[in-house]
């Protein structure tokens, strides 16, 4: 599928955040998170609080990639479990993602592919708390000329990729993020036009799977 690799690109920040705490052994000394400063963690939980008060949000997105590719679409989330990435340009193409399953559709070929999210990250903004340091490790926090910037890492392998998440403050309003993969691929997202608190039709949340065609005689 032609555009799959953009709109993975697209969503990988939303995954890299979604599972929750561990409950395993005791991570080593290379997963230490670095010390946060007590004014570091108040804006940690007040990300956290913005975050888990959106019910509803719809955004226009642009996405630019260090390789060169660029996209074009909107942005619908329903929480807590809905989400949706419609891709506009330059091909027709959607990800939808639920509690159960992510599916993503090439509309102009008609392909389409799905992925069990019991087996993959789900989006952490679809969990029905978001928590920036579960699974995640918190690598840095900057506040400077009201713009919030937070690194994240995955905490068992911190050299998978990266992930910045980018706040506007006074008011707190997601901006963007970037993803900076393990080959060292940088992908910015930046939000714009966003509305909260917006009934959005259900429909955009569901997709009747094609029935699987069996062999002719």
């Amino acid at each position: 599928m032609r555009n799959f690799p953009l709109l993975a690109s697209l969503v990988a920040g939303l995954l890299l955040l979604s599972a929750p705490p561990s409950t395993g052994q005791a991570a080593g000394p290379a997963n230490t998170a670095p010390s946060l400063s007590a004014a570091d963690r108040e804006t940690v939980q007040r990300l956290e609080t913005y975050l888990n008060n959106i019910k509803t949000m719809q955004a226009d997105f642009q996405q630019i990639a260090s390789t060169g590719q660029s996209a074009r679409g909107i942005f619908y989330l329903s929480r807590p479990g809905k989400l949706r990435v419609q891709y506009t340009e330059p091909e027709p193409a959607f990800l939808l993602a639920n509690q159960n399953l992510l599916v993503y559709v090439d509309e102009t070929l008609g392909q389409e592919s799905y992925v069990p999210t019991g087996s993959t990250p789900v989006s952490f903004l679809l969990a029905d708390t978001i928590s920036l340091d579960g699974d995640v490790r918190i690598e840095r926090v900057q506040s400077r000329d009201n713009v919030i910037r937070v690194g994240l890492v995955q905490r068992d392998d911190p050299d998978a990729g990266a992930l910045t998440l980018v706040f506007s403050d006074l008011p707190l309003e997601l901006r963007q993020w970037t993803v900076t993969d393990a080959q060292g691929v940088k992908t910015t997202i930046a939000l714009n036009n966003t509305s909260y608190g917006r009934k959005l039709d259900p429909d955009l949340f569901e997709y009747q799977q094609k029935p699987v065609q069996g062999p002719r005689n």
